[in-house]
């Protein structure tokens, strides 16, 4: 079955305020959409509280290609385990 995607970032809270709440809203009126969401560094322990509360419980993607989650890596599964709970 093929699903598509918003690709949205971490950071969108600030520079795109509507961005995450409006994909969420979309995501959860439509069937097969999902959220593919890039943990960018810069993001705070606030803002990822605010971004869980925007996308509520749709189906998300974690895209963490430019921090220090590394999902493909076996060797950080204690760091990537840390990383989720502080975020997720």
């Amino acid at each position: 079955m093929r699903k598509f995607g918003f690709k949205i970032f971490s950071r969108n809270l600030h520079t795109a305020p509507a961005l995450i709440k409006e994909c969420a809203e979309f995501t959860h009126s439509v069937d097969d959409v999902f959220i593919e969401l890039t943990a960018c560094c810069d993001t705070t322990d606030d803002d990822w509280i605010e971004i869980k509360k925007q996308i509520g419980n749709v189906d998300v993607q974690i895209h963490a290609a430019h921090s220090n989650f590394n999902p493909g890596c076996k060797e950080l599964v204690q760091q990537n385990q840390e990383i989720l709970a502080l975020r997720f």
